[in-house]
């Protein structure tokens, strides 16, 4: 009898784990959830397909476009096909991953499967939330497809796991103006005069004085 109670008590938390596991909900999430970033970063983002088989996800990322600019997905071949269209007016990023028609026998199960790394370049400081757009019901949101006689979008939203970011640098170039070259001259130069905004310096004036002199005098002679 004590050896079936001592068997109970060593068995019995991997009956729960079990439960737990097979019992997880359908779900999408982005790892890290958080961090502090100065420049270009990378989040990768996994599927829960929660023990069923998938046959596709449909994923809509949503972010502040006055913060972050969506800059490239590098797919992890989870999925055989994958699509990326990046929406940065919008705030919005739809990523898709699939097993096509001609491997229709195939399917995607997994607890913690990865789909591929999404890269962001910092705007502005501040804090930035990442999250799925997921709505009950919505096809042309965030999905996940369950493989079977009639697909159906099992994804729950609420266990979907998104993020937020501390942004400490916009991260881009700075416009500052390099300082330019002085013309202060050298010892025992003399410096260049500063030609007016007319285009005409002094010396040119002092020129066109003396040449006009010249003519009145060689007009006196003749007469």
């Amino acid at each position: 009898m004590r050896k079936i109670l001592l068997l109970t008590v060593i068995l019995l938390p991997f009956v729960f784990a079990k439960i737990a596991l097979s019992a997880t909900d359908p779900h999408l999430s982005l790892s890290p959830v958080s961090g502090s970033y100065s420049g270009a970063f990378d989040l990768q983002i996994k599927i829960d397909t929660g023990g069923k088989a998938v046959g596709g996800v449909d994923i809509v990322l949503n972010f502040p476009k006055d913060k972050l600019k969506a800059e490239s997905f590098t797919e992890a071949k989870l999925f055989p096909n994958s699509y990326s269209l990046i929406k940065n007016d919008e705030g919005k990023w739809r990523i898709s991953g699939w097993v096509p028609l001609e491997r229709a026998g195939e399917s995607i199960n997994t607890s913690d499967g990865l789909l591929g790394t999404v890269k962001f370049t910092p705007l502005g400081a501040g804090t930035a939330a990442i999250t799925f757009l997921c709505t009950p019901g919505q096809t042309n949101e965030t999905n996940i497809i369950e493989k079977a006689a009639t697909p159906q979008d099992v994804v729950v939203c609420t266990a979907n796991v998104g993020g937020s970011y501390t942004l400490t640098s916009s991260g881009g170039p700075t416009n500052t103006p390099a300082p330019g070259p002085t013309n202060t001259p050298a010892a025992g130069a003399t410096a260049t005069p500063t030609v007016p905004v007319t285009g005409i310096s002094g010396p040119t004036v002092g020129f066109l004085g003396l040449g006009i002199l010249a003519i009145l005098t060689g007009l006196i002679l003749v007469f």
